[in-house]
């Protein structure tokens, strides 16, 4: 729920989100990749972030992600009150950098996704995750097949996990 809320105010500063669709929030089909990519940059300057959302001056984090953790450090700290806020980015739903052994593939290029970002024909399930109630675009297909479709991406299946798991692989 942390990372979810931080997620989606990281979006809104950068103004990914449409208007509103059958009362949700979705976010631009042309930007899908950037907000894989500033997810996973958020993952990488975690410590950075913490620090921000706990009140403290950070040099070398990026402004958005600065004021980001900002618009919603208190909302975080009484949420995460008495317990460990690196629980914000050490569950399975994170958005991460990947690196693929094997392949002359820069870690930046490869973002790995937990689940299939839903889309506007998608029936949601009742299990909530930051995919079914963030990560949304509005669309008759896949999400990731229109970025394979557009040859902007290759999205590969990580088949051994269960919801399957995405690799976003875009120079």
């Amino acid at each position: 729920q942390g990372y979810s809320k931080l997620l989606e105010a990281t979006l809104e500063e950068l103004d990914f989100f449409t208007e509103p669709f059958q009362g949700l929030r979705w976010l631009e089909n042309k930007k899908q990749l950037l907000v894989y990519h500033h997810a996973a940059r958020m993952n990488e300057q975690k410590d950075a972030i913490l620090q921000a959302i706990a009140g403290g001056e950070v040099e070398n984090l990026d402004p958005i992600y600065q004021r980001a953790a900002r618009s919603v450090g208190h909302q975080l700290l009484k949420l995460f009150e008495g317990e460990k806020m690196k629980k914000i980015f050490s569950h399975d739903q994170v958005i991460r950098f990947h690196t693929l052994k094997g392949l002359p593939v820069h870690r930046e290029s490869c973002v790995f996704l937990r689940e299939r970002p839903q889309s506007s024909s998608d029936i949601l399930r009742k299990t909530p995750s930051i995919f079914r109630d963030l990560i949304r675009y509005r669309g008759q297909t896949s999400p990731l097949m229109e970025l394979e479709q557009q040859h902007l991406a290759l999205v590969l299946i990580v088949a051994d996990r269960n919801p399957r798991a995405f690799l976003v692989i875009s120079p």
